[in-house]
């Protein structure tokens, strides 16, 4: 971005167009007051300028590279930079952090006494050579033409300019809100690419913002109703999803550009919604890539341009990029892309603490470009006939009965090698990945025949067809076949044949022809440091006079060497020296024997200049060696030319589609083909996708976690065609079954192998919702719980009957109590949405609750229990039933919590209320009478007197109580249980007292209990003048014992409306001596009345 080869030619031509720009002549400006003036020129970016080998800034700038780039601070002042060959890599930390660097390259090259010629010393001219941008974050200048090394080259940069490995570039993102929801418009400017999506929901929006931060600014697009409620302001507030002004969304500074809703054009007929809001976006974007592209030309021009610099201004703006340079690439609108919640607890956000996703589908020597490109693929699911496809190139590749061999796979960085052809520096190490990638596209159509088997036909087909998706292009087998070829014998006429796909014995003929000169007293450095960066990078033919000039060039140095520093003694040898930052040849000091005449010996010059006192050398070499220098220096600029037409012939003769096509497809093939190695060690199979069903349903068969070996995982099989609760101790797996049936549903749907049995069947789902344990976030002022029931909102928005939702343990951010109510009203409203999924919790008494279980099932994960050492072993197996035992104490024993804190917990186990006994398992076939923790161990004496009295009472409590709903039987009994609870502890209390007893049988007292949490809800007056009279009537010698030493009777009363929630827990007070107090009862405080 902002990178124009010709005006960096220009810039000699005059002064820049600001005095700021450059120093004039005779007044001398430091290289800091440089710096200085040209950020005033450059406000919103950083500084880089060249100073000899280095890139230096300057005040809080050197900062930024201290600390985004871990470069050393240097000197005194504020200043900080890089070697120019890392170069590079400092702007890409700088870009990845969201920033734009404006480079200033020095116009002329700093050495001048290569020959040894003497050099004055100059003012350095300086002029801005590009604006590096995230989106367009690779530096073109003078560093990627000839940059690389081959095979005859050799060198300190070997490698240093592959494509491989380089960091993607941003996209330019804009999002356009309307009624139906929000659309982003994603703008590759080095692909010359869109991606559209449609009808997004907020969370979505934010998910993709939050996986792959776009470039600076992001744009936004009001709709029409918003930009009229905020008065047509330009700084409306945003949505919450997207940041401020300074603000930063992953990675990096990141601000909002708001758009006036005018700017999209009116509809026309033939133009949908999404041509008009791509347009206004791509327009936006363009404008601001020229807007800096006129920011460099304007720095290095001059005011007074002559004619030829009008004409190439003239034709610059007539060739500009419009929106019609760009492919576009729809978004499914079958399945909706995942929510940032989602996509972190399936692993594919950056989150350390859960298992990665993409490192478990794609096995360890997949490329990162497949890995971005799955990221991309899981996070907006693909459209269903896209994910078929997938499927089928899968499933061949993985068949070993009839395999497709493949050929080496080379995946090019698109963006960068399309960038640097268009920009005409794409050195031959590009164009060398770039057939490599068209030589595999032919491979694999070639393998395409009607006469072979059905499945190698379906397997190209379903290739072409993602790649149609993928690069917006269309995939025909004989076009795309005959277009690779035809760029395949452009690239290869010019290209060295080092560089060729196919190796033969005249490729590597050549390549062995084409090597640095060679002498046998010249130190071989030397040509190796003016040769490596042309030669063996296009065919000698192609440039044979430059060639042939410089081996002449080569010879004559040989010759003059041989005779002005050896003579007739070889010895002489010794002391022929090479200089490799003055390049230069020289003696150490002066021969004294080999020579018949007496040879005039002068000091050479070093690259400033100066003087070398301890060196020694003639004109005739001097002058030979500047000879050679000069026509390596010519040879350079002449395979550089020859490059540079060989991108615009590509451009030209339309070559840049075969290139664009070939590249996505070997991205396909090569993101499957690690898949399927992948998926085969680790036991994945494919499922069945269920396609235009109108209900969310699956058949799970042998589903394991994706982090784990088939082999060594533990299985489930179940059906999930409604709301499961799921309840289970800790440490049992529901977490870990939640996720992994969660990433089976979306990588089946995305016709990937899952960690499944291929009898496996799930249904097209239209949202996939996990939810799991929440954390505050205190930048949005949203406490745990208030996040947690933020995404809940979220669900209900977006989820509904074709939904996949998976909530772990909803209210634990809040009471016991609230968070109990609050998820029997989620689960139910769930299942009547008609969503299916896992709801697993550990507020058990959700399962008491009377909610409308129609399509709510029960299970639990099962716990196996040695009786002998009284310990358990957690199977996560899922089975049928419920579990209301957390078995927390021995998780946090298994832990490693200190003893004394185990036994204190056990301790203050009589402190707590307790469920009913009866349910309080997880282990098969236990029961418990009602009381039994309440029971002695001896039995307790009946009562069997004043019956009627009692009955009486009864009666009267049923009559107040009659007017409340009808619930069920269970929950009656249940109630009826507690009651006689009260009973059996009253008997308890009169087995101490040595009172006479009587035997109350039980009784219905309330025919319509409510059950609210773990408690029935009784009459408060009821409760307590049950147990007053209950005492008074049959009690008489426990008067005293009642005023001597009261124990309180626990009744945990709560007030709810005109009602009181009771429950009945005995809690023993202790007396200070240790000896247990004496049973009483205590009044109930009057405030709860």
């Amino acid at each position: 971005m902002g990178y124009n080869p010709n005006g960096m030619a220009n810039a000699n031509s005059g002064p820049a167009a600001s005095k700021k720009a450059r120093p004039t002549r005779g007044k001398r400006v430091e290289f800091l007051g440089y710096c200085r003036d040209q950020k005033e020129l450059q406000l919103r970016h950083v500084i880089l300028s060249r100073c000899g080998d280095f890139y230096k800034t300057f005040g809080t700038e050197a900062m930024l590279l201290v600390k985004h780039v871990g470069l050393n601070p240097m000197g005194d002042k504020a200043r900080s930079g890089c070697p120019k060959q890392n170069i590079q890599a400092t702007l890409d930390g700088l870009t990845a952090q969201g920033f734009s660097v404006a480079v200033y390259e020095e116009i002329e090259p700093v050495g001048g006494g290569g020959g040894g010629a003497r050099t004055t010393k100059k003012l350095k001219q300086r002029a801005l050579a590009q604006i590096v941008s995230p989106a367009s974050p690779t530096y073109l200048y003078d560093n990627w033409l000839l940059g690389g090394t081959n095979g005859g080259g050799g060198g300190d940069d070997a490698g240093r300019h592959s494509l491989d490995g380089l960091p993607p570039p941003r996209p330019c993102v804009g999002i356009v809100h309307t009624a139906a929801g929000y659309n982003i418009v994603e703008v590759s400017l080095e692909e010359r690419s869109v991606r559209y999506s449609e009808r997004l929901t907020s969370e979505a929006v934010a998910c993709r913002l939050a996986a792959y931060p776009p470039a600076d600014p992001l744009l936004y697009v009001p709709s029409q109703s918003e930009h009229e409620r905020k008065g047509g302001s330009s700084t409306l507030p945003t949505p919450s999803f997207l940041p401020n002004a300074g603000a930063g969304v992953g990675r990096g500074r990141l601000r909002t550009k708001i758009l006036d809703p005018h700017l999209v054009p009116e509809p026309v007929p033939g133009k949908s919604d999404a041509d008009r809001y791509i347009r206004v976006v791509v327009d936006t974007v363009l404008q601001m890539n020229e807007l800096q592209q006129q920011t460099t030309t304007n720095h290095n021009n001059n005011n007074d341009s002559n004619n030829d610099n009008a004409k190439e201004e003239t034709s610059s703006k007539t060739n500009r990029t419009s929106v019609g340079d760009f492919t576009v690439t729809m978004g499914s609108t079958a399945t909706n892309p995942l929510y940032v919640e989602t996509a972190t607890q399936l692993g594919l956000m950056d989150d350390k603490t859960i298992p990665s996703l993409i490192r478990h589908v794609l096995d360890d020597a997949a490329p990162a470009s497949s890995r971005r490109f799955l990221q991309r693929y899981l996070l907006i699911p693909p459209p269903p006939t896209v994910a078929q496809s997938m499927a089928t190139v899968v499933k061949t590749l993985m068949n070993e009965e009839n395999s497709v061999s493949l050929p080496p796979l080379t995946v090019p960085n698109l963006g960068k090698a399309l960038i640097l052809i268009r920009a005409g520096q794409a050195g031959a190490n590009v164009y060398g990945e770039l057939l490599q990638s068209l030589d595999t596209t032919k491979y694999i159509l070639d393998i395409y025949d009607d006469e072979r088997d059905e499945t190698t036909k379906e397997f190209v087909e379903a290739l072409l067809h993602m790649c149609q998706h993928e690069s917006g292009l269309p995939a025909k087998r004989e076009s795309l076949l005959a277009r690779c070829q035809e760029a395949i014998d452009t690239i290869e006429t010019v290209v060295s044949s080092s560089f060729h796909a196919e190796e033969d014995y005249a490729t590597i003929e050549a390549s062995l022809r084409d090597v640095v000169s060679r002498d046998e007293y010249i130190p071989v450095e030397f040509f190796e440091r003016n040769e490596r960066t042309w030669r063996g990078r296009v065919q000698q033919s192609v440039a044979a006079d430059a060639y042939q000039r410089v081996y002449n060039a080569a010879q004559n140095l040989s010759q003059v060497v041989r005779e002005d520093f050896l003579g007739s003694n070889e010895n002489n040898k010794a002391l022929i020296k090479y200089n490799y930052f003055d390049n230069s040849v020289s003696l150490q000091k002066k021969p004294v024997e080999g020579f018949e005449e007496e040879m005039v010996f002068v000091h050479p010059y070093d690259r400033f200049g100066k003087v070398l006192s301890n060196r020694w050398t003639t004109e005739k070499v001097k002058q030979a060696v500047s000879r050679y220098v000069s026509e390596c220096d010519n040879a350079t600029n002449e395979v550089a030319s020859i490059l540079s037409d060989l991108a615009q012939n590509l451009q030209d003769d339309g070559h840049i589609p075969a290139i664009v096509q070939s590249s996505h497809l070997n991205l396909i093939l090569s993101t499957a083909f690690h898949h399927a190695i992948k998926a085969t060690n680790s036991r994945w199979q494919l499922a069945n996708t269920i396609e235009d069903k109108p209900s969310s349903e699956a058949h799970f068969v042998n589903v394991f976690p994706y982090w784990m070996h088939g082999s060594k995982a533990v299985t489930n099989t179940f059906d999930l065609s409604s709301m499961i609760l799921l309840t289970a101790p800790n440490m049992s797996g529901k977490s870990t079954l939640m996720r992994s049936t969660a990433a089976a549903a979306l990588l089946t749907v995305c016709g990937l192998c899952a960690p499944l049995s291929s009898e496996s069947r799930i249904s097209r789902f239209d949202t996939l919702f996990l939810r799991g344990a929440s954390a505050d976030v205190p930048t949005e002022d949203k406490s745990a719980f208030g996040a947690e029931m933020g995404d809940l909102a979220a669900l209900f928005r977006c989820s509904g009957p074709k939904s996949f939702v998976f909530v772990d343990e909803l209210g634990r951010g809040t009471s016991p109590r609230d968070g109990t109510r609050l998820a029997g009203a989620v689960l139910e409203s769930m299942a009547e949405s008609g969503m299916s999924g896992v709801f697993a919790t550990h507020l058990h008494d959700v399962l008491d609750l009377p909610l409308r279980k129609d399509r709510i099932v029960t299970k639990r994960i099962k716990i196996d229990r040695d009786e002998e050492s009284d310990t358990y072993q957690w199977t996560h197996k899922l089975e049928d039933g419920r579990c209301t035992d957390s078995m927390a104490l021995v998780t946090a024993e298994r832990f490693g919590l200190p003893e004394h804190i185990i036994k204190r917990a056990k301790e203050l186990t009589e402190f707590i209320p307790e469920r009913n006994p009866i349910d309080d398992t997880c282990e098969e076939d236990m029961s418990s009478s009602v009381g039994e923790n309440y029971r002695d161990s001896q039995e307790a004496p009946s009562l069997d007197d004043n019956v009627e009295g009692l009955n009486a009472i009864a009666a009267a409590i049923a009559d107040s109580a009659s007017s409340l709903e009808s619930q069920s039987k269970k929950f009656r009994n249940e109630c009826r249980k507690e009651f006689q609870d009260v009973i059996n502890l009253a008997s308890k209390l009169v087995a101490e007292t040595n009172a006479t007893s009587i035997e109350v049988p039980p009784v219905t007292i309330l025919r319509y209990p409510l059950r609210i949490g773990r408690v029935c809800t009784y009459s408060n007056w009821y409760r307590r003048l049950l147990l007053f009279l209950f005492l008074l009537l049959q009690l008489q010698p426990l008067r005293s014992i009642m005023w001597e030493r009261p124990i309180r009777y626990r009744s945990d009363c709560r007030s709810i409306g005109r009602r009181v929630v009771c429950g009945v827990v005995p809690r023993p007070l202790f007396s200070p001596s240790g000896t247990r107090a004496k049973l009483g009862i205590t009044k109930v405080p009057s405030s709860e009345n």
